[in-house]
């Protein structure tokens, strides 16, 4: 996902997965897309285990959760979100046991001139 703010709207981009998960099957074809990134644009790379943790009466925490707290994360770094992004899914579970891993990556487009 491309989260990108322009003035105060925030507008987030997804990318869908076309085949089966990476890794999986030697044999996994995928197809391959192209998207400009803009200076100050947030990359967000996540795995299932992270929209899939579920809360003691076993709802999932979901994209959605996921989508508001990047809007709400305008002037943080990349670290500072994974951390967020961490601490938010892990409360939600309200301390259960991990059933799957937890994989998120933020990189942001550095909007400084070189």
């Amino acid at each position: 996902m491309v989260v990108r703010w322009k003035g105060s709207q925030c507008e987030l981009f997804h990318f869908e997965s076309t085949g089966t998960a990476l890794g999986l099957l030697e044999s996994s074809q995928f197809a391959s897309k192209t998207f400009q990134l803009e200076k100050g644009d947030l990359f967000v790379a996540y795995t299932d285990g992270i929209t899939e943790w579920d809360n003691p009466c076993g709802e999932l925490w979901g994209r959605e959760r996921l989508e508001t707290l990047l809007r709400t994360c305008r002037n943080y770094t990349p670290a500072q979100i994974v951390r967020s992004i961490v601490d938010e899914v892990t409360g939600f579970g309200r301390d259960r046991s991990q059933r799957d891993d937890l994989t998120v990556m933020v990189v942001g487009v550095d909007d400084r001139r070189a």
